[in-house]
């Protein structure tokens, strides 16, 4: 049986799972990861911001779609 998808505006999963992505079809992907990354999944954006403790960010710009990262130390 198919799943059907649940449109959603941002999800928080802990670890990435394709799973869940495939089952609410989100704009943004936040995923808890050592390192900073992004990309982009299907219609959705895939961020790992990073560790806040060590100066981590990154900011997600959902109209353009784009990721902007960096360290404030």
């Amino acid at each position: 049986m198919a799943t059907k998808s649940k449109p959603c505006k941002i999800l928080y999963t802990l670890p990435y799972n394709d799973e869940r992505l495939n089952i609410f079809v989100p704009s943004l992907v936040v995923v808890d990861a050592p390192h900073r990354h992004h990309a982009e999944v299907g219609t959705s954006l895939v961020v790992a911001p990073g560790r806040l403790s060590e100066g981590d960010f990154s900011i997600a710009d959902l109209r353009s779609r784009k990721i902007e990262a960096g360290n404030v130390r």
